[in-house]
């Protein structure tokens, strides 16, 4: 590609574009078809002369993937590339509905993550492999913004100037100003074994310190008066020097100048990370600039309490002996200061922003808790995919020299029990997405988990476990205390949706590792856990993982439609949207399946093995009695493809079908109202269908598929509690005519399916009942 810049936006957007029909498609924003003859086909309508036409994967959580320069803009019958995210946001107006004023902000933000995803093309790419060498601070630079959020990088309130100085990705130095503020004026709050001079003395040089108190001698003050405070540089020339002028002016705020130590901004842009000394506090400061969710200041209550906070969940975790055992470090905030604003404060219910604006939290360097040979990385790493398609998991787990398996075991050993403990025993949960946990790797191995940013992201049970009775009552006024379904969000959505959405996804696509398969270990993991504490039984029904569904959180939405840009006096929360599948219902369901295997007279089943069963299966869908109806007489590696897809779709399962303990069939069942089916036939709520073929050329004509649709039958009523079972076999496979109705099922007619003609055959669950009560079903 040429150093043109236009080139480079083209790509950018194009990305967008493909991101913003993914993620708007997940929150229901836009509703595309499907094609009847093509599931990985989607039209999304605007009206009659408009539409966009795309190649998508559906993923485990109902979501797609864009396939990469697919989308299509169809208007009046003329075919064009699409490659303009902000025209698929305003040719999508009439069925979004979004208000003109958030809409105007809204292009204004993606404008802001266009241009900030254009400036990253230019620098040039850099492979997964060389990012994931990379220090610590440089990987976090590397990362390309939140992979929910279409306006990861808005961050309305830089220019492009201050995009390039402090931008995470521009990875420029940055040197902190520093200002001398009247004690009388500051609330500063630190763990117990340390104190303002000694922080003082660890952060800032003996010549510099020495500096500074010169400076505010010569202003006529007293050094032993004032608290020295860090300031980033655009918070001080775009928000201090301007609304602080009273203060300025009297002296009671002295600005210091400038530190040597470099700093590179992290991912959250207001934590810096010490280059120059990476032993130092990373600091935590404001930016008054709107980015994601929210503007990026420091809130009074929490950031006092921050220390507090600290102190009470580290005694937690070294006083627990389970926690104790966990390679879990938490990343102490240790100190922190606050200066209120003089007018500002006064004002009830004033926009949350106002009253943010100068403090600093300084929060432990990763670098002082790391074992020999350990290093860290962002967890948000997991999810990076180079211009190449390389990712950095993929490098990680061929570096670590295991197997995909192996590596997930290990991966969801060292990072999970800690946070379920903190759940289950504590009522307590942190906000454990990419940005807030860093993964610990030895020999190219995860090994342990570290958490930060405590006072902004840690909440409570609303009705406390009795293991909450230590709380501070001074922290229990800053600690946000919610529901037990809410309080379940931080691990279902900030960990499970935020960042595994995309891990599992990334595995599927690069290394066809089924979806179900990634939750199957989760599952395994948790459920470890829950056996070896059993004392908390009550505990793990209290906080049920494993509802089937829950409640669906939607960061865009947020920003789109339900607050907009307007300015309120505290931080907005999500509300939630309809309901999700629950992947790790699937994958608790899929080693259950495993452990303890159906039977059904002479007829068993065991859940397909993706690796065992491929070839078998493979053999038969190339088998002319079986090709002719499946149309799945591909090569092996596109059928596992195939096979990796439904395994990551959270609506069906699979099985091998054994008569007398002879393997010879392969069957589908599904969720209908989640299938194609229901856009055919009406669907009831928990209708389930299936689909079987038998292999071998010699099994059939033996009787064998009366066995196996009484046997399926049997399946979905006793473990999936159907209301309802249906099959839809193509007109000329004339047996099931003959032995449907001998189990309950009645021939409701035939369908026009894109690929055949099909009869539909329902079942109710009293019907099939009324059948084995009378003894009529086969033998």
């Amino acid at each position: 590609m040429k150093n043109d810049k236009y080139n480079y936006y083209k790509v950018a957007s194009t990305k967008l574009l493909e991101k913003v029909i993914s993620e708007f498609c997940y929150e229901e924003i836009f509703v595309p078809i499907q094609n009847d003859s093509d599931e990985e086909t989607y039209t999304l309508k605007v009206d009659s002369s408009l539409c966009y036409k795309f190649k998508a994967t559906k993923r485990i959580y109902g979501n797609l993937v864009v396939h990469r320069n697919s989308v299509v803009r169809y208007q009046q019958g003329v075919q064009s590339i699409a490659d303009d995210a902000i025209k698929l946001i305003i040719d999508t107006w009439p069925i979004t509905n979004i208000d003109s004023v958030t809409m105007a902000h809204l292009i204004k933000e993606l404008n802001n993550t266009l241009y900030a995803d254009t400036e990253i093309l230019k620098k040039g790419s850099i492979s997964a492999n060389n990012i994931y060498k990379l220090p610590y601070a440089q990987v976090e630079g590397n990362m390309t913004g939140h992979p929910w959020f279409v306006i990861n990088k808005g961050r309305i309130g830089f220019n492009a100037s201050d995009h390039s100085s402090y931008a995470p990705e521009m990875q420029n130095i940055i040197n902190l100003k520093w200002l001398a503020i009247s004690n009388q004026l500051i609330d500063f709050a630190c763990i117990s074994d340390l104190d303002y001079t000694q922080l003082l003395n660890t952060e800032i040089e003996p010549d510099l310190l020495s500096k500074f108190n010169k400076t505010i001698q010569a202003s006529n003050k007293n050094p032993d008066e004032f608290f020295i405070l860090p300031v980033h540089p655009w918070q001080w020339e775009n928000v201090i020097e301007q609304q602080f002028t009273s203060y300025l002016s009297n002296k009671d705020i002295i600005f210091l100048g400038a530190s040597d130590d470099q700093h590179l901004a992290m991912q959250s842009i207001r934590t810096l990370s010490n280059i120059s000394h990476p032993e130092k506090h990373s600091i935590k400061l404001p930016l008054n600039i709107l980015n994601t969710a929210v503007y990026r200041g420091l809130p009074k209550d929490q950031t006092i309490n921050a220390p507090i906070l600290t102190e009470w969940v580290k005694k937690i975790a070294n006083e627990d002996t389970f926690l104790s055992k966990c390679n879990f470090i938490l990343l102490g905030e240790l100190a922190s200061a606050y200066c209120k604003h003089p007018y500002y404060s006064e004002i009830e219910n004033t926009p949350y922003y106002f009253t943010e604006q100068l403090g600093a939290i300084w929060r432990e360097s990763i670098h002082t808790r790391l074992k020999k040979g350990e290093r860290a990385i962002t967890m948000a790493a997991l999810t990076y995919v180079d211009s190449n398609g390389q990712s950095i998991i993929g490098e990680m787990i061929s570096e670590s020299g295991l197997s995909i398996d192996t590596w997930l075991e290990m991966f969801f050993e060292n990072t999970i029990p800690a946070l379920l403990h903190f759940l289950y025993k504590y009522g307590m949960v942190f906000s454990p997405h990419g940005e807030n946990s860093i993964l610990i790797i030895k020999d190219n191995m995860p090994v342990g988990l570290a958490m930060k940013d405590f006072v902004d992201d840690i909440n409570i049970c609303q009705d406390p476990v009795k293991e909450l009775a230590t709380l501070p009552d001074e922290v229990k006024k800053a600690i946000p205390r919610v529901d037990d379904d809410y309080l379940l969000q931080f691990i279902q959505t900030g960990l499970f949706v935020v960042h595994y959405r995309y891990i599992s996804s990334i595995l599927a696509e690069k290394f066809l590792y089924p979806e179900a398969h990634f939750y199957e270990k989760l599952h395994k993991c948790i459920k470890h856990y829950q056996l070896h504490n059993p004392e908390l039984n009550s505990r793990f029904d209290r906080f049920d993982l494993y509802k089937e569904s829950f409640s669906k959180l939607c960061l865009n939405r947020l920003r789109i439609f339900e607050v907009g840009y307007s300015d309120y006096s505290a931080r907005p929360k999500v509300i939630s949207t309809g309901r999700l599948d629950n992947p790790l219902f699937k994958g608790k369901y899929f080693d259950t399946s495993k452990a303890s295997s159906f039977n059904h007279k002479r007829v068993s089943f065991r859940p397909f093995n993706f690796n065992s069963d491929l070839d078998a299966v493979h053999k038969w869908m190339n088998k002319p009695h079986v090709a002719k109806f499946w149309n799945l007489d591909k090569s092996r590696e596109s059928l596992k493809k195939h096979f990796c897809d439904i395994l990551s779709k959270p609506n069906q399962d699979i099985f091998i079908l054994a008569v007398d303990g002879k393997e010879i069939a392969y069957a589908e069942i599904y969720k209908a109202e989640k299938d194609r089916i229901a856009a055919y036939c009406t669907i009831e709520e928990n209708d389930y269908g299936w689909h079987l073929l038998i292999g071998p050329e010699e099994s059939i004509g033996k009787g064998y598929s009366k066995l196996f649709v009484e046997a399926l039958s049997k399946y979905c009523f006793s473990k999936l509690d159907a209301n309802r079972v249906l099959f839809e076999p193509d007109i000329r496979v004339t047996p099931f005519e003959r032995i449907a109705p001998r189990i309950g099922y009645i021939n409701q007619g035939e369908i026009v399916l894109p690929e055949k003609k099909a009869y539909l055959f329902t079942c109710s669950k009293e019907a099939f009942s009324t059948m084995e009560a009378k003894g009529e079903l086969y033998d």
